[in-house]
């Protein structure tokens, strides 16, 4: 997937899953995991997975870089 795409790709996840708020992970997070996943859908879900994990452990209502 290209990195333009990214935004999209996990937002129509989100709303998929039930979520509310779909704009949850910031621009600067997801080029962050679209680096870190290469563009690959199954390992941008486990990154975003994890992320929304730490972030409700932290008590934040937005995904950034620093999570």
């Amino acid at each position: 997937m290209r990195s333009d795409e990214i935004r999209a790709y996990v937002e129509t996840r989100l709303r998929s899953a039930g979520g509310q708020k779909v704009e949850l992970f910031t621009q600067a997070a997801l080029l962050r995991c679209w680096r870190a996943s290469q563009g690959i859908p199954r390992v941008i879900n486990v990154i975003c997975d994890t992320a929304m994990m730490l972030a409700f452990a932290e008590g934040s209502d937005r995904i950034t870089v620093s999570v």
